[in-house]
Protein backbone atom coordinates (compact mmCIF):
# COMPACT_ATOMS: atom_id res chain seq x y z
CA UNK A 1 0.00 0.00 0.00
CA UNK A 2 1.39 3.40 -0.99
CA UNK A 3 0.80 6.54 0.99
CA UNK A 4 1.32 9.91 -0.63
CA UNK A 5 1.70 13.50 0.24
CA UNK A 6 0.82 15.34 -2.99
CA UNK A 7 2.09 18.85 -3.65
CA UNK A 8 0.82 20.92 -6.58
CA UNK A 9 2.29 24.15 -7.94
CA UNK A 10 0.64 27.26 -9.43
CA UNK A 11 2.82 29.72 -11.36
CA UNK A 12 3.29 33.27 -10.11
CA UNK A 13 1.40 35.88 -12.14
CA UNK A 14 1.94 39.57 -11.75
CA UNK A 15 2.01 42.87 -13.61
CA UNK A 16 4.50 45.71 -13.75
CA UNK A 17 4.32 49.44 -14.55
CA UNK A 18 4.77 51.12 -17.93
CA UNK A 19 6.05 54.49 -19.10
CA UNK A 20 3.05 56.60 -20.13
CA UNK A 21 2.57 58.57 -23.35
CA UNK A 22 1.30 62.15 -23.70
CA UNK A 23 0.32 63.95 -26.89
CA UNK A 24 -2.21 66.41 -28.37
CA UNK A 25 -4.33 65.83 -31.44
CA UNK A 26 -7.50 67.32 -32.91
CA UNK A 27 -7.33 69.89 -30.14
CA UNK A 28 -7.49 67.33 -27.32
CA UNK A 29 -4.64 66.84 -24.85
CA UNK A 30 -4.07 63.18 -23.94
CA UNK A 31 -1.96 62.36 -20.88
CA UNK A 32 -0.67 59.13 -19.33
CA UNK A 33 -1.85 56.90 -22.19
CA UNK A 34 -0.63 53.33 -21.72
CA UNK A 35 -1.54 49.67 -22.05
CA UNK A 36 -1.77 47.27 -19.13
CA UNK A 37 -1.56 43.48 -19.28
CA UNK A 38 -2.80 41.08 -16.62
CA UNK A 39 -2.25 37.35 -17.01
CA UNK A 40 -4.70 35.01 -15.28
CA UNK A 41 -3.31 31.62 -16.31
CA UNK A 42 -0.04 29.91 -17.03
CA UNK A 43 0.65 30.30 -20.76
CA UNK A 44 2.36 26.93 -21.14
CA UNK A 45 -0.28 24.81 -19.39
CA UNK A 46 -3.53 26.63 -20.25
CA UNK A 47 -5.79 24.84 -22.77
CA UNK A 48 -5.57 26.02 -26.39
CA UNK A 49 -8.50 28.30 -27.12
CA UNK A 50 -8.81 29.54 -23.54
CA UNK A 51 -8.49 33.09 -22.24
CA UNK A 52 -5.26 33.60 -20.34
CA UNK A 53 -5.51 37.30 -19.44
CA UNK A 54 -6.70 40.78 -20.35
CA UNK A 55 -5.18 43.81 -22.09
CA UNK A 56 -6.56 47.33 -21.75
CA UNK A 57 -5.56 50.90 -22.49
CA UNK A 58 -6.11 53.93 -20.29
CA UNK A 59 -5.39 57.64 -20.24
CA UNK A 60 -6.56 61.10 -19.22
CA UNK A 61 -7.81 63.96 -21.38
CA UNK A 62 -7.05 67.24 -19.64
CA UNK A 63 -8.86 69.51 -22.12
CA UNK A 64 -10.03 69.90 -25.71
CA UNK A 65 -9.94 73.14 -27.73
CA UNK A 66 -12.42 73.26 -30.61
CA UNK A 67 -11.94 75.53 -33.60
CA UNK A 68 -14.80 77.37 -35.37
CA UNK A 69 -16.40 75.06 -37.88
CA UNK A 70 -15.30 71.83 -36.20
CA UNK A 71 -17.89 69.23 -37.18
CA UNK A 72 -16.84 66.48 -34.81
CA UNK A 73 -17.36 65.81 -31.14
CA UNK A 74 -15.47 62.60 -30.39
CA UNK A 75 -11.78 61.85 -30.88
CA UNK A 76 -10.87 58.18 -30.98
CA UNK A 77 -7.40 56.82 -30.32
CA UNK A 78 -7.03 53.45 -32.03
CA UNK A 79 -4.42 50.92 -33.04
CA UNK A 80 -3.44 51.37 -36.64
CA UNK A 81 -4.88 48.74 -38.97
CA UNK A 82 -2.10 46.59 -40.37
CA UNK A 83 -2.04 44.52 -43.55
CA UNK A 84 -1.43 41.99 -44.93
CA UNK A 85 -3.49 39.43 -43.08
CA UNK A 86 -1.47 36.60 -41.56
CA UNK A 87 -2.76 33.12 -40.68
CA UNK A 88 -6.29 34.37 -41.06
CA UNK A 89 -5.91 37.30 -38.67
CA UNK A 90 -5.05 40.96 -39.06
CA UNK A 91 -1.90 42.00 -37.23
CA UNK A 92 -3.71 43.89 -34.41
CA UNK A 93 -4.75 40.46 -33.13
CA UNK A 94 -1.20 39.17 -32.95
CA UNK A 95 1.14 39.85 -30.05
CA UNK A 96 4.82 39.58 -29.29
CA UNK A 97 4.17 36.09 -27.85
CA UNK A 98 3.75 33.35 -30.49
CA UNK A 99 0.26 31.77 -30.39
CA UNK A 100 -1.03 34.41 -27.98
CA UNK A 101 -3.51 36.82 -29.57
CA UNK A 102 -5.82 39.69 -28.60
CA UNK A 103 -9.58 39.77 -29.13
CA UNK A 104 -11.33 43.14 -29.03
CA UNK A 105 -15.04 42.53 -28.38
CA UNK A 106 -14.51 39.01 -29.63
CA UNK A 107 -12.77 39.97 -32.87
CA UNK A 108 -9.45 41.28 -34.16
CA UNK A 109 -10.92 44.41 -35.75
CA UNK A 110 -14.04 46.49 -35.37
CA UNK A 111 -15.05 46.07 -39.00
CA UNK A 112 -13.91 49.56 -40.01
CA UNK A 113 -11.63 49.42 -43.05
CA UNK A 114 -9.79 52.60 -42.07
CA UNK A 115 -8.42 51.72 -38.63
CA UNK A 116 -7.96 49.01 -36.06
CA UNK A 117 -9.41 48.54 -32.57
CA UNK A 118 -10.46 51.70 -30.72
CA UNK A 119 -8.70 52.04 -27.37
CA UNK A 120 -10.02 55.27 -25.80
CA UNK A 121 -12.52 57.94 -26.87
CA UNK A 122 -12.42 61.61 -25.82
CA UNK A 123 -15.58 63.76 -25.75
CA UNK A 124 -14.50 67.22 -26.92
CA UNK A 125 -17.75 68.73 -25.57
CA UNK A 126 -17.56 66.95 -22.23
CA UNK A 127 -16.26 68.05 -18.86
CA UNK A 128 -12.60 67.71 -17.95
CA UNK A 129 -10.49 65.98 -16.90
CA UNK A 130 -11.76 62.77 -18.46
CA UNK A 131 -10.30 59.54 -17.09
CA UNK A 132 -10.57 57.00 -19.89
CA UNK A 133 -10.19 53.23 -19.99
CA UNK A 134 -10.84 50.81 -22.82
CA UNK A 135 -12.97 47.71 -22.60
CA UNK A 136 -10.57 44.88 -21.76
CA UNK A 137 -9.35 42.91 -24.74
CA UNK A 138 -9.20 39.17 -24.11
CA UNK A 139 -5.78 37.50 -24.35
CA UNK A 140 -6.37 34.15 -26.07
CA UNK A 141 -4.08 31.16 -26.44
CA UNK A 142 -4.44 29.91 -30.04
CA UNK A 143 -1.63 27.34 -30.12
CA UNK A 144 1.15 25.72 -28.07
CA UNK A 145 3.33 28.03 -25.96
CA UNK A 146 6.56 26.51 -24.59
CA UNK A 147 7.44 27.08 -20.90
CA UNK A 148 9.32 30.30 -20.30
CA UNK A 149 9.01 33.91 -19.26
CA UNK A 150 7.06 36.30 -21.44
CA UNK A 151 6.02 39.94 -21.80
CA UNK A 152 3.10 40.85 -24.03
CA UNK A 153 2.37 43.71 -26.42
CA UNK A 154 0.43 44.01 -29.68
CA UNK A 155 2.70 43.09 -32.59
CA UNK A 156 2.40 46.70 -33.82
CA UNK A 157 1.49 49.43 -31.33
CA UNK A 158 1.22 52.34 -33.82
CA UNK A 159 -1.59 54.72 -32.83
CA UNK A 160 -3.99 56.69 -35.02
CA UNK A 161 -6.43 59.50 -34.18
CA UNK A 162 -9.92 59.20 -35.67
CA UNK A 163 -12.67 61.84 -35.93
CA UNK A 164 -16.05 61.49 -37.68
CA UNK A 165 -16.61 64.35 -40.11
CA UNK A 166 -20.09 64.18 -41.65
CA UNK A 167 -20.28 60.50 -42.71
CA UNK A 168 -16.65 59.68 -43.26
CA UNK A 169 -14.03 59.03 -40.61
CA UNK A 170 -10.85 61.05 -40.90
CA UNK A 171 -7.86 59.02 -39.76
CA UNK A 172 -4.42 60.48 -39.01
CA UNK A 173 -1.37 58.47 -38.10
CA UNK A 174 0.08 59.85 -34.85
CA UNK A 175 3.61 58.59 -35.36
CA UNK A 176 3.73 57.28 -31.76
CA UNK A 177 3.41 53.82 -30.24
CA UNK A 178 1.26 52.74 -27.32
CA UNK A 179 3.49 52.03 -24.29
CA UNK A 180 2.64 48.78 -22.55
CA UNK A 181 3.74 47.27 -19.25
CA UNK A 182 3.93 43.91 -21.00
CA UNK A 183 2.70 42.10 -17.91
CA UNK A 184 4.68 39.07 -16.88
CA UNK A 185 3.81 35.40 -17.06
CA UNK A 186 5.86 33.51 -14.50
CA UNK A 187 8.82 35.46 -13.23
CA UNK A 188 11.90 37.05 -14.72
CA UNK A 189 13.73 33.72 -14.55
CA UNK A 190 13.33 30.02 -13.77
CA UNK A 191 10.42 27.62 -13.90
CA UNK A 192 9.62 24.40 -12.08
CA UNK A 193 10.87 21.24 -13.78
CA UNK A 194 7.85 19.34 -12.45
CA UNK A 195 4.71 20.88 -10.99
CA UNK A 196 3.54 17.66 -9.33
CA UNK A 197 5.64 16.13 -6.57
CA UNK A 198 4.56 12.84 -5.01
CA UNK A 199 6.08 12.03 -1.64
CA UNK A 200 5.82 8.28 -1.13
CA UNK A 201 5.99 7.07 2.49
CA UNK A 202 5.72 3.40 1.51
CA UNK A 203 4.33 1.15 4.24
CA UNK A 204 3.75 3.17 7.42
CA UNK A 205 2.58 1.54 10.63
CA UNK A 206 3.14 4.43 13.03
CA UNK A 207 4.27 8.06 13.32
CA UNK A 208 7.92 9.01 13.06
CA UNK A 209 8.44 8.12 9.41
CA UNK A 210 10.29 10.60 7.20
CA UNK A 211 10.63 10.97 3.45
CA UNK A 212 12.88 13.41 1.53
CA UNK A 213 11.69 15.23 -1.60
CA UNK A 214 12.97 18.04 -3.80
CA UNK A 215 11.67 21.03 -5.75
CA UNK A 216 13.76 21.57 -8.87
CA UNK A 217 13.76 24.76 -10.93
CA UNK A 218 15.24 25.10 -14.42
CA UNK A 219 15.28 27.39 -17.49
CA UNK A 220 17.04 30.10 -15.49
CA UNK A 221 19.31 31.05 -18.43
CA UNK A 222 22.35 31.50 -16.21
CA UNK A 223 23.53 31.34 -12.61
CA UNK A 224 22.91 35.05 -12.02
CA UNK A 225 19.22 34.68 -12.92
CA UNK A 226 18.97 31.63 -10.67
CA UNK A 227 20.45 33.51 -7.72
CA UNK A 228 18.18 36.52 -8.35
CA UNK A 229 15.14 34.24 -8.48
CA UNK A 230 16.00 32.54 -5.19
CA UNK A 231 16.28 35.86 -3.36
CA UNK A 232 13.13 37.33 -4.96
CA UNK A 233 10.71 34.41 -4.58
CA UNK A 234 8.80 32.74 -1.78
CA UNK A 235 6.46 29.77 -1.42
CA UNK A 236 2.87 30.43 -0.33
CA UNK A 237 0.97 27.41 0.97
CA UNK A 238 -2.75 26.71 1.00
CA UNK A 239 -4.92 23.75 1.98
CA UNK A 240 -8.02 23.12 4.04
CA UNK A 241 -5.93 20.63 6.02
CA UNK A 242 -3.28 23.10 7.28
CA UNK A 243 -3.47 23.56 11.03
CA UNK A 244 -4.52 27.05 12.12
CA UNK A 245 -1.08 27.69 13.65
CA UNK A 246 0.67 26.59 10.45
CA UNK A 247 2.72 23.88 12.16
CA UNK A 248 1.51 20.88 10.16
CA UNK A 249 -0.70 19.48 7.41
CA UNK A 250 -3.37 17.12 8.75
CA UNK A 251 -4.07 13.88 6.93
CA UNK A 252 -7.10 13.71 4.63
CA UNK A 253 -10.56 12.46 5.54
CA UNK A 254 -10.99 9.71 2.94
CA UNK A 255 -12.67 6.42 3.91
CA UNK A 256 -9.36 4.60 4.34
CA UNK A 257 -7.34 7.55 5.63
CA UNK A 258 -5.37 7.09 8.85
CA UNK A 259 -6.55 9.21 11.75
CA UNK A 260 -4.40 10.93 14.33
CA UNK A 261 -1.65 11.60 11.75
CA UNK A 262 -0.28 14.87 10.41
CA UNK A 263 2.73 15.91 8.29
CA UNK A 264 5.39 18.49 9.09
CA UNK A 265 7.78 19.90 6.48
CA UNK A 266 11.41 20.69 7.19
CA UNK A 267 13.86 22.48 4.88
CA UNK A 268 17.47 21.50 4.12
CA UNK A 269 18.68 23.71 6.97
CA UNK A 270 16.73 21.64 9.48
CA UNK A 271 14.12 24.35 10.09
CA UNK A 272 10.43 23.41 10.32
CA UNK A 273 8.27 25.37 7.88
CA UNK A 274 5.32 27.46 9.06
CA UNK A 275 2.67 26.68 6.42
CA UNK A 276 0.64 29.79 7.36
CA UNK A 277 3.42 32.17 6.30
CA UNK A 278 5.45 32.93 3.18
CA UNK A 279 8.52 30.72 2.97
CA UNK A 280 11.41 32.55 1.31
CA UNK A 281 13.42 30.35 -1.06
CA UNK A 282 16.61 32.04 0.14
CA UNK A 283 16.17 30.53 3.61
CA UNK A 284 15.71 26.91 2.56
CA UNK A 285 19.20 25.88 1.49
CA UNK A 286 19.90 25.73 -2.24
CA UNK A 287 21.94 23.51 -4.54
CA UNK A 288 22.56 25.12 -7.94
CA UNK A 289 22.45 23.04 -11.13
CA UNK A 290 23.55 23.73 -14.73
CA UNK A 291 20.44 25.73 -15.62
CA UNK A 292 18.69 26.25 -12.27
CA UNK A 293 18.66 25.03 -8.69
CA UNK A 294 17.26 22.40 -6.36
CA UNK A 295 15.83 22.73 -2.86
CA UNK A 296 15.56 19.68 -0.61
CA UNK A 297 12.89 19.12 2.02
CA UNK A 298 11.80 16.40 4.40
CA UNK A 299 8.22 15.35 5.16
CA UNK A 300 7.75 13.91 8.65
CA UNK A 301 4.81 11.96 10.00
CA UNK A 302 3.81 12.91 13.52
CA UNK A 303 0.94 12.47 15.94
CA UNK A 304 -2.14 14.69 15.49
CA UNK A 305 -3.26 15.34 19.07
CA UNK A 306 -6.79 16.33 18.03
CA UNK A 307 -8.01 12.82 17.25
CA UNK A 308 -7.47 9.20 18.19
CA UNK A 309 -4.95 7.32 16.10
CA UNK A 310 -6.22 4.58 13.76
CA UNK A 311 -4.36 2.84 10.90
CA UNK A 312 -4.95 3.68 7.27
CA UNK A 313 -3.50 5.52 4.31
CA UNK A 314 -1.77 8.89 4.09
CA UNK A 315 -3.67 10.89 1.47
CA UNK A 316 -3.64 14.66 1.63
CA UNK A 317 -2.83 17.64 -0.58
CA UNK A 318 -0.84 20.82 -0.17
CA UNK A 319 -1.03 23.55 -2.81
CA UNK A 320 1.72 26.11 -3.03
CA UNK A 321 2.38 29.13 -5.21
CA UNK A 322 5.61 30.84 -6.17
CA UNK A 323 5.17 34.53 -5.35
CA UNK A 324 7.33 37.61 -5.20
CA UNK A 325 8.91 37.91 -1.77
Amino acid sequence: MHRYLLLLVIACLYSQTATALSFEHYGCNFQNVQGTTAFTADLATAPIGSQVGTFEASGTVTHCVRQPGDAYRYVRIALEKQLPYTTGHALPCRTTIPNIELRFNGACLEGNAAYGPTLIVADSLGTFPQYLKSDPAAIIKVGPVPPGNYNLAPIDTSLVAVVPVVRNDVVKRLGVNLPSDGGSAGSDACSLVSTNVNVDFGEVSDVGGTQPFSLEFGNCSDINNAVDYVFATALKFSSERIRSDGTALRNGTCTNCAKGIQIRLKNANGRYIDLSKLNSLSGNGTSFTDDGFRQNFTAELERNPDEAQTPGTINTQLVFETVLD
